[in-house]
């Protein structure tokens, strides 16, 4: 148990670290801004984005004792990793083409299978999330397919998001201690992203700038009068976020950022296959007491529910 909790914890990392200072960065680092801390951040990513497909493909591994569709996604990634180190021209063939088209279909019925398998309760957020999942899907699809671009803004699916994580985070139990802490901390970290976004609402330079910065690190598109709303809705969804961690959730936590950090690479098109992986697995992760039916020792098993 303990051992999966280890993986689930470094998984975490690693998604924060690969989209904080790698996913987000990214468009940064070309441009001449003499800024030195990049020179420091990025490297971080680096090691975040390392971190991070390690643990996916320990994570399917083990998940795949339930589910023996998960040994398919690791094979086609094990298998995606390795062919361009032996056919370079491997990206854009038609190869690649299937194993993305396929696993496009393919994540989204392990994502509808582990919605079905849900408590009512975690479809307050899991709905939205797949609305947000379908959006970025669509997009990248049409992009592929080179069918036309969608220009609905997907700020309402981003509310719903920030509503059903935050109702989640709410009505979860836990003990009084853990609610205090958990409450105090994720009203502290959510006043810096409310009151940034009141300040660019009143600064449409900034909202220029940001109109640019938003796209760039989390490929949704919104107007500059957007923006201050767009800040305020991140910051709800962190808070409700960090609730959840505190109150002891944290496989859906690791879930949830898993699927929102990955799928909004959609908007230019999955350039790596792990993105679409670490979609149904992070679908599955948010399933309500996953890991209490797995242990770790000589070999891997599964244990009834109780």
């Amino acid at each position: 148990m303990k051992f999966i909790t280890g993986v689930v914890s470094l998984l975490l990392a690693g998604t924060i670290l690969q989209f904080v200072f790698r996913d987000a960065l990214y468009a940064l680092i070309p441009l001449p801004l003499h800024q030195t801390f990049l020179n420091y951040l990025y490297p971080l990513g680096i090691i975040g984005s390392a971190l991070f497909y390690v643990t996916i493909m320990v994570t399917l591994l083990i998940l795949s004792l339930k589910l023996k569709e998960f040994l398919i996604l690791f094979a086609i990634e094990l298998v995606s990793s390795v062919i361009p180190y032996i056919y370079p021209e491997y990206y854009g063939t038609l190869l690649w083409y299937a194993f993305t088209f396929f696993l496009l279909f393919f994540s989204l019925g392990i994502s509808l299978l582990e919605m079905g398998n849900s408590t009512r309760r975690e479809l307050i957020f899991l709905v939205p999330i797949m609305l947000f999942t379908g959006y970025f899907y669509l997009q990248s699809i049409l992009l592929y397919s080179h069918g036309p671009a969608l220009t609905y803004s997907p700020l309402i699916l981003l509310a719903l998001l920030a509503a059903g994580t935050l109702s989640y985070s709410i009505l979860l139990r836990s003990k009084k201690g853990k609610i205090i802490i958990a409450y105090i901390s994720g009203a502290l970290i959510s006043i810096p992203f409310i009151f940034f976004g009141f300040l660019i609402s009143g600064n449409a330079f900034l909202q220029t700038i940001m109109t640019m910065v938003i796209p760039s690190s989390l490929g949704i598109t919104v107007n500059s009068s957007q923006t201050g709303i767009t800040f305020a809705l991140l910051g709800v969804i962190l808070a409700s976020l960090l609730i959840i961690g505190i109150k002891g959730e944290i496989e859906k936590v690791t879930g949830i950022l898993l699927i929102l950090t990955s799928v909004v690479q959609g908007a230019t098109g999955f350039h790596f296959i792990v993105y679409l992986i670490a979609i149904p697995l992070g679908y599955f992760l948010c399933e309500e007491k996953l890991f209490s039916r797995l242990t770790f020792g000589r070999n891997y098993k599964l244990l009834p529910q109780q």
